[in-house]
């Protein structure tokens, strides 16, 4: 977690400002759109890993 933590103070610093965009799934669609200037989806923003886990798949 400490060499993520510095990696994403490392990205902070050393992007410019009008390139970095944070967002978090939580945030929806909105913010990240208006940013990026495009349309907001119709659809939800995924949120689960429709995926089997790992530990079914491998026995």
């Amino acid at each position: 977690m400490a060499a993520y933590q510095r990696h994403v103070d490392d990205v902070r610093r050393n992007c410019a400002e009008q390139r970095l965009i944070e967002w978090s799934v939580r945030d929806g669609w909105e913010p990240l759109c208006i940013r990026l200037g495009t349309a907001v989806p119709v659809v939800a923003v995924p949120h689960l890993n429709a995926r089997m886990p790992q530990t079914r798949r491998v026995r």
